[in-house]
């Protein structure tokens, strides 16, 4: 849910077969062959592609299936910061109850952790953190909800990018989604 939120869109085919595409950094091996095993376990009777584009350092994972809208019914026309974008009960239903799964997806499309240095009094002091950044406002509500159910503190920085900064924070996100690979 958080890969297809972030990296995902959902496209129109031939014969009303929809293809599920999530667009991927190269560089993020582990992401790519995860985003597949869980497309794979979704629709274990459909094949999973992955192929690099051509143009740009990315890489598309992707799935033709009729019942993409049922499970993603944020699916619609436009992009997604341009229109209302809401989890159904069901969903969270079920990100209430593996809401580090969904905040992980989020954070493996849209989120990074890096160390930041700040100056102070002629030193320099150095930190991780935590950065989410979507136009979607609706998205990162969704994130912070679901950061709040896990005890994760954050701040927005503006309207569209969450940090997390508190160390208690960073330990908690560095347990179940740690540094992309």
């Amino acid at each position: 849910m958080g890969l297809y939120l972030g990296d995902g869109h959902i496209a129109h085919m031939r014969r009303d077969v929809l293809l599920l595409r999530l667009t991927l950094d190269a560089k993020y091996p582990g992401i790519i062959s995860e985003a597949a095993a869980s497309l794979g376990s979704v629709m274990p009777m459909n094949q999973v592609s992955v192929r690099p584009r051509r143009e740009g350092n990315v890489v598309d994972v992707s799935c033709y299936s009729t019942l993409w809208p049922l499970l993603f019914p944020q699916h619609g026309p436009g992009r997604k910061h341009e229109r209302d974008i809401a989890l159904e009960p069901w969903q969270e239903g079920i990100t209430s109850r593996h809401p580090k799964s969904l905040i992980r997806g989020l954070i493996q499309s849209d989120g990074c952790r890096f160390v930041a240095r700040q100056p102070r009094s002629g030193r320099v002091y150095c930190y991780p953190r935590y950065c989410f950044a979507n136009r979607s406002t609706d998205i990162i509500r969704i994130l912070c909800d679901h950061l709040d159910m896990v005890g994760v503190a954050w701040t927005r920085s503006s309207l569209e990018q969450v940090q997390i900064a508190r160390s208690d924070s960073v330990k908690r996100l560095d347990r179940f989604v740690g540094p992309k690979r």
